[in-house]
C-alpha cells in the first residue's frame, strides 16, 4: 500500500494522511480493524466505505480535485500522487460516499480534511435546493406546453367556426371562390385566453383585418348584422388589395408595369406585337424553364460555358418582366436608356438583358417555326395557290435594314445599296404559301445581289425536285434551281419589246397577286419600330438576330393568307 496505517488506542490515521500547509493529520475514528479491505471498498465488520482515487484516464479533472483536497506532499517535496491502493475514508464525504455528479457536495471530499479551526462543514442542502428548482422548472415547462396546446386547439376550433360562417355568407350572397379566398387571407381570429364554451354558435369571436381597415366586429348571437358588416369589410379589403397589388407591381417594374398588357389585348399588341395577352403568357411559359439558366451575353468574347450563378443582380426582374421589356424595345423602338430608367436599373444592365434575350429568342423561335415539310405545305395550301401554282414551296424576297455609315471605306463599299442609296444590311426572307415566315437568312452587306444571297444563304438545299419558287424579276435564279428539278415563277421581262403581249400581262398579274404576300409579311415585320431605325455599328453583332426575332414573332399573328 502507498499509505501506512498507524493504530492507537484513540485515533487511527486515515489512508490519506498526513497533510501539509497548516493542516493537521487527517484522522478517522477506528470503527474496526483496517487491515483488510474488500473488493467492494468496505472494511470488514464496520460497513464504512474507503473510496479509491479516480483514475487519470477515466476522470483526470476529478482526480486532480481530490489530490488538491488532500493537499499532501511527497518526501521529495513534489505534489503527492496516490497509488493504486490509496483510499479516502467515507467520513470525509457528506453522505458517507463519493458522488459522480459535478454539482453534488460529495463530488470532492470536503469534511475534516485537516483544516485547523474551521467549523464550516459542507452540506447537501444547496444541492438539494438546486435539484428541487430543476424539478419545479421542468414541471412548469410541461404545464406551459400543455396550456399552449389547449390554447391552439381552442384557436383552431374558433377558426373552424369562422370558416363555417363564411361558407354560409358565400352561399347566401354568392361571392364566389375568389372572394372566399380573399376572406381567408385577410380575416384572422385572435387567439383567446378564455375557456372554450360548449356551444360555438353562442361564443363571441373577434375578427380583425390584416390590412388595418380599423374595424372590429363580434360574431355572436346576431349573425345578420355581422354578415352585413362582413360584406362591407370584404369590399374595402378588395379595394385595398388591388391598390397594394398596383403599388407592388410598380415598385417591381418601375414605370413599365405588366398591368399595361394584363388582360388587355389591344395594349398587348401595341407594346409587344403579339395578338393577345394569352399569347404572351403562352410564350413566356414555353421559354420559362430555359430562361432561368440564361448566361449573360457580353459580346463575342463571352464564353459559352455553364455559369455558377446565372441569376445575377441584373436579372432581379422576373422572367415575365424581362420578356415584356425586350418586346417593348423591339416593337416600340424605345432606347436602352429610356427603358432602363423605366425599369429602375442601369443602362448597362438592360443592354445585357436585351442582348441576352435577343440571342435566346432567335434560337428558340427558330426551333418553334422550322422549315415546313412538303406535306404540311400542301395541307395548308390556300385556294389561290392551288388553282394556279400548286407546286409553290416558298415565296421569297429581300429585306434591307438601314445602318449607321461605317467609318471604314471598305465597310462603306460593302454595305452601300444602290437600290436604297444608303448603307444597309440585307437579308433574304421566305414565306410559305399560307403566309408563315419559314426562313430568314443571315444578314449581308447591301451591295450583295439577290442572286448571290440566294445561292449562299442555305435556302437552296431545302427544296426538293418538283418544287417551285415564286420571286420578283430581280431574282435571276432559274439556272441555279434547274439542276435540282426546282422551277421558279417570276414576272416576265420586256426583252426589248415596247409593250407586253396579253399573255405576259396576265402572267405578271397572277404572279403579282400572290407574290404580294411576301411584301405584306415584310410590312408586318416593319411594325417592329426597331427595324425602321438606323442601326448603330455597335449593334451590328445583334442585327442578324434582331431581324430574325422580329420576323418570327409575326407568325403568332392571324394568318396572312385566307382560304
Amino acid at each position: 500500500m502507498e499509505v501506512s496505517v498507524a493504530f492507537s488506542s484513540q485515533l487511527v490515521d486515515c489512508f490519506a494522511f498526513p497533510s501539509v500547509f497548516s493542516r493537521s493529520a487527517l484522522v478517522c475514528r477506528p470503527p474496526a480493524a483496517l487491515s483488510a479491505v474488500t473488493t467492494a471498498g468496505h472494511s470488514k465488520g464496520c460497513g464504512k466505505i474507503f473510496a479509491t482515487f479516480p483514475s487519470a484516464r477515466a476522470n483526470a479533472e476529478k482526480r486532480r480535485l481530490w489530490i488538491a483536497a488532500v493537499n499532501r506532499k511527497s518526501p521529495s517535496g513534489k505534489t503527492w500522487e496516490p497509488g493504486a491502493g490509496a483510499r479516502i475514508c467515507g467520513d470525509h464525504f457528506v453522505s458517507g460516499r463519493p458522488a459522480d455528479i459535478p454539482n453534488h457536495p460529495d463530488f470532492v471530499p470536503s469534511i475534516r480534511m485537516g483544516q485547523v479551526g474551521l467549523e464550516n462543514v459542507p452540506s447537501s442542502k444547496r444541492y438539494d435546493r438546486l435539484t428541487q428548482r430543476n424539478v419545479l422548472r421542468a414541471e412548469g415547462e410541461e404545464r406551459f406546453r400543455q396550456g399552449l396546446e389547449a390554447e391552439e386547439a381552442e384557436y383552431q376550433a374558433r377558426q373552424h367556426f369562422i370558416q363555417q360562417r363564411w361558407e354560409c355568407v358565400d352561399k347566401e350572397h354568392n361571392y364566389g371562390t375568389a372572394a372566399a379566398g380573399l376572406a381567408k387571407r385577410v380575416l384572422v381570429c385572435r387567439r383567446p385566453r378564455d375557456t372554450y364554451l360548449s356551444s360555438l354558435k353562442s361564443l363571441p369571436i373577434t375578427l380583425t383585418c390584416d390590412v388595418s381597415v380599423g374595424t372590429e366586429l363580434s360574431l355572436g348571437t346576431e349573425p345578420d348584422a355581422v354578415l352585413t358588416r362582413l360584406t362591407e369589410m370584404e369590399c374595402t379589403i378588395a379595394s385595398l388589395q388591388k391598390e397594394v397589388l398596383a403599388l407592388s407591381t410598380k415598385a417591381a417594374g418601375g414605370y413599365l408595369p405588366l398591368d399595361l398588357i394584363r388582360e388587355n389585348d389591344t395594349n398587348t399588341t401595341f407594346y409587344t406585337g403579339l395578338p393577345s395577352y394569352g399569347t404572351f403568357v403562352a410564350l413566356e411559359r414555353y421559354l420559362h424553364r430555359k430562361a432561368t439558366h440564361l448566361q449573360v451575353w457580353h459580346g463575342r468574347s463571352t464564353r459559352l460555358t455553364p455559369v455558377e450563378h446565372p441569376r445575377k443582380e441584373l436579372f432581379r426582374l422576373s422572367i415575365e418582366h424581362q420578356l415584356f421589356a425586350v418586346l417593348v424595345r423591339l416593337r416600340r423602338g424605345l432606347t436602352v436608356k429610356d427603358l432602363a430608367d423605366r425599369l429602375g436599373i442601369t443602362a448597362g444592365q438592360f443592354s445585357d438583358i436585351f442582348a441576352t434575350w435577343v440571342l435566346f429568342l432567335s434560337r428558340e423561335l427558330a426551333l418553334l417555326f422550322p422549315w415546313p415539310s412538303c406535306g404540311l405545305i400542301q395541307a395548308w395550301m390556300p385556294t389561290s395557290f392551288k388553282k394556279r401554282y400548286p407546286s409553290t414551296r416558298a415565296v421569297i424576297d429581300c429585306f434591307e435594314l438601314q445602318i449607321q455609315r461605317p467609318s471604314s471605306l471598305r465597310r462603306k463599299s460593302e454595305t452601300f445599296s444602290k437600290y436604297k442609296s444608303r448603307n444597309t444590311f440585307k437579308a433574304l426572307v421566305a414565306i410559305s404559301p399560307a403566309g408563315l415566315v419559314s426562313f430568314i437568312s443571315d444578314i449581308w452587306g447591301g451591295r450583295v445581289s439577290d442572286r448571290e444571297i440566294f445561292s449562299k444563304c442555305g435556302l437552296l438545299g431545302m427544296f426538293t425536285a418538283g418544287d417551285s419558287v415564286m420571286a420578283d424579276r430581280g431574282f435571276e435564279i432559274a439556272d441555279i434551281l434547274a439542276p435540282g428539278g426546282v422551277s421558279v415563277n417570276i414576272p416576265p421581262r420586256t426583252e426589248g419589246q415596247a409593250q407586253f403581249p396579253a399573255r405576259k400581262v396576265e402572267k405578271t398579274r397572277r404572279i403579282a397577286e400572290l407574290r404580294i404576300h411576301v411584301e405584306r409579311a415584310i410590312g408586318r415585320a416593319r411594325r417592329y419600330q426597331i427595324l425602321n431605325q438606323v442601326i448603330p455599328i455597335s449593334m451590328s453583332e445583334l442585327s442578324d438576330h434582331i431581324v430574325k426575332v422580329c420576323f418570327l414573332l409575326t407568325n403568332f399573328d392571324v394568318p396572312l393568307v385566307c382560304g
